[in-house]
């Protein structure tokens, strides 16, 4: 970095945000472009998990957001017509285990911070 300079370094890193209070109807694409301009600057993946309800959904932010002005934001900003709920999640770990027995059988689960969803 140069000294002097006005450049700051941005935080690149993988952050999950649980969301809660979503209408059903609520798209993928309206999502990602509310937590653009909520959570400047940020960055959204194009992945978003949703609940089966579709009310509730697991955002991955490819840059840090301020975790207090993003709930701030939030709060201040509804999306479709609902007011939401985000908090940070640690992220998710996937574990494989490999049985013998009639055959070989490979189980994949997702240990995550998902009260609702286990």
């Amino acid at each position: 970095m140069l000294e002097g300079s006005n450049f700051h370094r941005m935080e690149n890193m993988v952050v999950y945000a649980f969301v809660q209070g979503l209408d059903p109807r609520t798209q993928a694409e309206s999502i990602r472009n509310y937590f653009e301009i909520v959570g400047k600057p940020t960055a959204v993946q194009d992945n978003i998990l949703f609940s089966l309800d579709h009310t509730e959904a697991l955002v991955v932010f490819t840059q840090k957001p301020e975790m207090g002005r993003l709930k701030q934001n939030v709060h201040n900003r509804k999306l479709d017509g609902k007011t939401l709920e985000v908090c940070e999640m640690p992220a998710p770990t996937a574990k494989y285990m490999a049985a013998s027995g009639r055959g070989i059988f490979l189980y994949m689960y997702i240990v995550a911070v998902f009260p609702i969803w286990l």
